[in-house]
């Protein structure tokens, strides 16, 4: 509040991977964006791109030395097509974003006139291996902190160390910040050692909206049969596509699963490659079963109250297990004696996510809220 009384709306600008092609990145930002516009903000995704995102182009010039990698890109040419437009109609319809689209190389310090509050997260915005080298957007760098805020809201660094020249950049630009979270506990220890900072670790976004701020997404495929859906991350897995293939044949259910290969033979197999994130959500929400190694795919599962099965993975298994052990659902990580059709006390589970959901929420609003005269010291 300035001094004649005036409120003075807070406009929050968001930096993360918005513009993925993958549906946990999107989600994610969807989340954070749909949680903050539920409690009164007005938000934008700043449309922004990082060097990596050339990954997602169709034709790739390196390509051309790689002859063989071409022919294999272009066998799948109608799949990648499918996927590409999908993910980009979900981004233009269901998100706000800023009017201008920002390359990685481009001014960013124009937002300042924009936006009041900057939030860099969720997702791997703080991994270097992800963005092409230590991104000082994704940092916040461009931000005037004289007069506008800088947030962490569960970015990741997705590593348990790094290179002395990389981790000193990264701490140089996060002392700037006004409040830190990151998304899992390892992140916090690399900061906690390098930095003066508080950090905090929160609550992937996804998991802080509840089953009804997700069903307006959902898109019906018409798909009518019972089902299991399959949704893989990293490396193929043979022993998860065997157990859903042995789990299929006793139930007699079919398989729904998305990889750009078809990992799985017969006439009840339905490979959805591409499909719109609606779709997504509601092949998850009316699954008989769910079968995944991804983070997200277990997020949904939880928050739709599905029967589901999770196997580990390099990446995100620590993830994973600590968010399964802290809802009291350890027993859904696969062994060899597993059986998906055991019962979960899903009134205890959710429960128990409302209160987890607690601290996340409340470092959110308060680092948004806190010392508001510092910042609202000059005219919207």
């Amino acid at each position: 509040m300035i001094g004649d009384g005036k409120i003075i709306m807070k406009k929050i600008g968001i930096i993360t991977f918005h513009c993925s092609y993958n549906y946990g990145s999107v989600l994610q930002a969807y989340a954070l964006q749909k949680y903050l516009i539920n409690n009164g903000y007005n938000v934008k995704i700043i449309d922004y791109r990082s060097k990596n995102y050339d990954m997602y182009h169709l034709f790739k010039l390196w390509m051309l030395k790689y002859p063989l990698k071409l022919l294999a890109e272009n066998r799948h040419i109608n799949r990648l097509i499918r996927r590409k437009y999908n993910f980009r109609h979900f981004i233009n319809e269901s998100m706000h974003l800023t009017n201008k689209k920002y390359l990685y190389n481009d001014d960013l310090t124009v937002l300042n006139n924009e936006f009041n509050v900057f939030i860099a997260g969720s997702d791997q915005i703080w991994n270097p291996v992800c963005t092409g080298g230590v991104d000082s957007n994704f940092f916040l760098n461009f931000v005037d902190g004289r007069v506008n805020k800088r947030i962490a809201y569960a970015p990741s660094l997705a590593h348990a160390s790094f290179e002395d020249k990389i981790l000193n950049e990264m701490c140089g630009y996060i002392e700037k910040f006004d409040a830190i979270s990151v998304r899992e506990e390892s992140g916090k220890k690399i900061l906690k050692n390098n930095t003066s900072k508080n950090i905090e670790v929160v609550l992937d976004p996804t998991m802080l909206l509840e089953e009804k701020d997700y069903k307006t997404l959902e898109i019906n495929p018409k798909f009518d049969k019972p089902y299991i859906f399959v949704y893989m991350l990293e490396k193929d897995d043979p022993c998860l596509i065997e157990y859903v293939s042995k789990i299929s044949q006793e139930k007699a259910i079919d398989i729904v699963y998305i990889h750009l290969n078809n990992l799985f033979r017969g006439k009840h197999v339905h490979n959805v490659y591409g499909c719109k994130v609606g779709e997504f959500l509601w092949y998850i929400r009316n699954a008989k079963y769910v079968v995944s190694n991804s983070f997200h795919a277990t997020v949904f599962s939880i928050i739709f109250q599905k029967k589901f099965c999770t196997f580990k993975t390099e990446k995100s298994y620590s993830r994973m297990v600590g968010l399964l052990n802290t809802l009291g659902l350890e027993d859904r990580i696969y062994n060899k004696e597993f059986m998906i059709e055991s019962d979960i006390n899903y009134d205890e589970v959710i429960l128990k996510l409302k209160t987890l959901r607690k601290p996340s929420e409340s470092y959110l609003i308060k680092s948004i809220n806190g010392d508001s005269d510092r910042y609202e010291n000059r005219e919207n």
